[in-house]
């Protein structure tokens, strides 16, 4: 093919997907300018996602079968140290399905060709790999708002309803989050797959073409191995149908061209086999219930929480499908009750099975991520809610969604900024930081709450009220570790004082250490705004205190405690310093 052809079919490209291109872009240009992307993206659950990759090609050790850690030692020494690895009968299997590695192959294969220029050590967790799995993610962003695009089409969308939501899709969800900070993980890679067999779903049902129903056949096996939980996707089978009528006719019709229809089940077969040889050459078996001791609990879904929970509910977290949730008022009301009816199944259907998971809130996390794969089924209704309302009901509509994306972009960099907190927040630590950027608000929320059962008191330090003036430092503590009783002993030190704790307040305190020579040892945290230490509400006089977490105080070092007050004349009751050493050996969880 010629250069000028090659530049006229990217023109054409360009054109018919400019809107897409430039949600790819401003996606990007956020991440670097606003949430500023950390060089790591595979981690957490994503590490298992993609770990079998550097496992088959750099490593070596993927294939496990008829082996064991006893014989083959060095085959399991780097497995071992990878939490995303189970035990099965004695072998290791990755707890992760193998859909997602299998997308970012090809965005692997250019980062090795970049590492072995440039790493030839490679282990596939160099930088370069991260980076690469970034641009993937918003490769598949960017296929899922043109399978979303062609689905919107096939229900008559017009343009500009169109543009909306997939503006709306991107920038006021979790997708902000998940093709960026965490983007190894498998929701993005699923919301495409799910998008694409949605669009081959509808397309069929309208013409009945054996191309269609292959495709839709391809991205389910694909769905399949992505997360096999999410094969619940063929119940929005009817809603794309659009009538029982074309439903029957869809099925009757496949079931009368066998060949077809075999066609099709091999097609999904083949996909799903994929991870069967996986778990084959890992485990010697074909079929692996890879999780071990996670589980369904049926008998107990968390169907309020999962929706409505402060902790991480969907609602809360994405609150533009509330007024997705609208456009099913549309459907009922334009009498199209079979659309609401299967959609209403699904969506039931759905939330009860995430929320049978022994873990409804899925980790830590930000937001109910397990939604995500499914984003596009809430946004069809929506688009469908707009291009039915006339211009003086959707214009304060699509403000009060500009709000939405202004609270999602804010939430993103909180969770990001450690404000807002990945799995324990509640209704008074929500609206304590809500909206709340500055950086006095990071670890308002993830303060640790001790068991002081498990501790003795070592030694305290007890004062009275202490002021300090308007603009002004205060060294209201320093004295040698020496002087404490047992202090190679203390491994916590609490600081606690009477305060109204004004959320105004500027104010810190700095807590250090130093030997003779002026080295610092730092505490887990040793500058912590003062609102950091209240225990209640704002604006409430209350005892406040912070743990200050340390292995041991030093001989011959120095405590040094500063208070900066950066408003009027500050007050704090009661002050007292309390050094706690751990009496009991069992791992007792710290709650926040």
């Amino acid at each position: 093919m010629s250069m000028k052809k090659i530049t006229y079919s990217f023109f054409l490209f360009a054109k018919s997907y400019v809107w897409e291109i430039l949600i790819i872009i401003l996606l990007n240009f956020m991440f670097v300018n606003y949430f500023v992307t950390n060089e790591t993206t595979i981690k957490s659950d994503g590490e298992g996602y993609y770990d079998y990759l550097p496992s088959l090609f750099i490593r070596h050790d993927f294939i496990r079968l008829h082996t064991n850690q006893k014989s083959h030692p060095q085959l399991y020494e780097r497995i071992n140290e990878k939490k995303c690895y189970n035990d099965y009968q004695g072998l290791k299997v990755n707890k992760y399905p193998c859909g997602t590695a299998l997308l970012l192959t090809p965005f692997y294969g250019i980062a090795t060709i970049i590492s072995n220029n440039t790493e030839p050590n490679s282990d596939g967790y160099e930088i370069v790999y991260h980076k690469w799995v970034l641009y993937a993610a918003l490769f598949y962003v960017f296929l899922t708002l043109l399978f979303f695009k062609k689905i919107l089409a096939l229900y008559n969308i017009d343009y500009v309803n169109i543009t909306l939501s997939q503006f709306f899709l991107v920038f006021s969800t979790s997708i902000l989050h998940y093709a960026n900070q965490e983007a190894a993980f498998s929701h993005v890679y699923s919301l495409f797959a799910i998008t694409a067999f949605m669009y081959f779903s509808k397309a069929y049902f309208i013409n009945y073409r054996n191309k269609n129903f292959y495709w839709a056949c391809l991205f389910l096996g694909l769905i399949i191995i992505l997360r096999q939980v999410n094969v619940i996707i063929i119940f929005i089978i009817p809603f794309l149908a659009e009538s029982p009528e074309n439903l029957k006719t869809g099925f009757e019709t496949v079931f009368k061209r066998t060949s077809v229809l075999i066609k099709g089940i091999a097609i999904t077969a083949c996909l799903i086999s994929i991870q069967c040889i996986a778990w084959y050459l890992q485990t010697g078996s074909l079929f692996v219930y890879s999780y071990q001791n996670e589980s369904f609990n049926f008998f107990k879904p968390e169907l309020i929480n999962i929706l409505f929970s402060y902790k991480k509910g969907l609602f809360v977290y994405a609150p533009i499908l509330v007024i997705a949730l609208l456009g099913l008022v549309r459907l009922f009301l334009n009498k199209k009750f079979y659309l609401a009816y299967t959609w209403l199944l699904f969506f039931s259907v759905c939330t009860y099975v995430l929320s049978s998971w022994w873990s409804w809130f899925y980790g830590d996390s930000f937001g109910l991520r397990a939604y995500i794969d499914f984003y596009s089924i809430f946004f069809i209704i929506f688009a469908i809610l707009l291009n039915h309302l006339n211009l003086w009901i959707k214009t304060p509509l699509l403000i009060i969604c500009l709000l939405t994306v202004t609270l999602n972009i804010i939430q993103t960099y909180q969770y990001k900024a450690f404000i807002l907190h990945y799995k324990n927040m509640d209704k008074q630590k929500y609206w304590d930081i809500f909206l709340k950027t500055d950086d006095k608000y990071i670890g308002l929320v993830w303060k640790i709450k001790y068991d002081y059962s498990d501790y003795d008191t070592l030694d305290v330090i007890q004062m009275n009220t202490i002021s300090i003036r308007p603009q002004q430092e205060k060294n209201i503590l320093s004295i040698t570790c020496d002087s404490i009783k047992n202090h190679d002993k203390c491994t916590l030190i609490q600081v606690s004082f009477l305060n109204s704790f004004n959320e105004s307040n500027n104010s810190w305190i700095e807590f250090d250490m130093t030997n003779t020579t002026n080295s610092m040892y730092n505490f887990n945290n040793n500058n912590i705004p003062l609102i950091n230490f209240k225990e209640d509400k704002f604006e409430t006089y209350q005892k406040g205190l912070y743990n200050f977490k340390t292995t041991s105080l030093r001989p011959n070092s120095v405590l040094k405690l500063i208070v900066h007050n950066q408003e009027d004349t500050l007050l704090l009751k009661k002050f007292k310093v309390i050094f706690f050493k751990k009496v009991k050996n069992i791992n007792t969880m710290e709650k926040y």
